[in-house]
């Protein structure tokens, strides 16, 4: 007995006669919906691990540079995915910039 996935048999019921568009364009946007959530997602396990991990290292030895460095590193990339996060949520509402176009 053949095995199918189970997203072969869902493009080939919506791409059927009596199937519509829609269960496929209803898939693509829980993709979205579902890429978008892991991402905030592991933007919250960078925040834990930038202050929960990294904190307490620079506050228990405050000369030592790596946990520094680390510190640095690890809130520069978390700021930098939140500002995307940010961005990418109010995108088609304006940039909030004056004077620009969209």
């Amino acid at each position: 007995m053949s095995r199918t996935s189970p997203a072969t048999l869902h493009i080939a019921r919506a791409s059927s006669v009596s199937g519509s568009i829609r269960p496929l364009w209803q898939s693509g946007l829980q993709l979205a919906l579902s890429l978008f959530a892991a991402g905030m997602m592991g933007l919250g396990v960078l925040r834990v691990i930038t202050l929960l991990v990294w904190v307490p290292a620079v506050v228990a030895e405050p000369k030592v540079r790596m946990p520094w460095t680390a510190l640095w590193i690890s809130w520069t990339i978390t700021s930098a995915l939140w500002v995307l996060a940010r961005e990418g949520r109010t995108e088609g509402k304006g940039s909030g910039v004056q004077g620009v176009r969209s």
